[in-house]
Formats: C-alpha cells, structure tokens, sequence
C-alpha cells in the first residue's frame, strides 16, 4: 500500500507539473497574441490620427486659399467698380462740358491734332 501511495503522488505531482507548464505555455502565448493585437491597434489609431490631421491640414489649407481668393476677388471687385464710376463720372464730365462761345479751334503746328484758345 505504501508503494501504491507513493506511485499515486509521484503522478498527481507530474500531472501538476505537466499542466503547470501548460498553463505556463499557453500564457506566453496569450500575452504575445495580446501585445501584437495592441501593437496592431496603437498603429492603426496613429496612422487614423495622422490622416485626420493631414485632413484638417489641407482643410484649414484650402480654407485659407479660399478666404484669400475671396479677399481678392473683392478688391478686384472694388478696384473695377471704383474704375467703372471714376471712368464713367469722366466721361460725362467731358460729355456735359458747356461749350464756352469764345473758346475758337485753332489749327495747331503738327497735323492732325486741334488746339483749344480762348
């Protein structure tokens, strides 16, 4: 009975063993499958943030050209429309200029241009 004893305990401590080391095996196997899952995830979370901030970038990028294009656009605009009325104040001053009875055209030295005298 003693030898049976012994033979039953020296296989419940293998069987221990054994599975122990199992455990063990099976463990490390985890934590890499885990830290190459987190790996995995911290490189697609920092290439998601550097898409969206290259995003934003050439959002805040276009933005900008376009608010300076619409800056532009309107002086421009103002430039045309100050020249349009200076252009057309011009040219109904010459148009309404009374004509001064004394005022004779004289032929001037060069040909082809006229001279006004009073």
């Amino acid at each position: 009975l003693g030898q049976w004893s012994c033979n039953l305990k020296r296989k419940c401590l293998y069987g221990w063993v054994v599975y122990t080391r199992d455990k063990r095996r099976k463990k490390a196997c985890y934590d890499v499958a885990l830290e190459g899952y987190r790996h995995r995830l911290v490189k697609i979370g920092v290439m998601t943030w550097m898409e969206y901030y290259n995003d934003v970038c050439l959002r805040n990028d276009q933005d900008l050209l376009y608010e300076t294009f619409q800056r532009k656009s309107r002086l421009i605009k103002n430039c045309v429309q100050h020249w349009r009325k200076w252009a057309k104040a011009r040219s109904c001053d010459s148009q309404v200029r009374p004509i001064n009875p004394t005022t004779r055209v004289l032929e001037s030295p060069s040909p082809g241009t006229l001279e006004l005298s009073s």
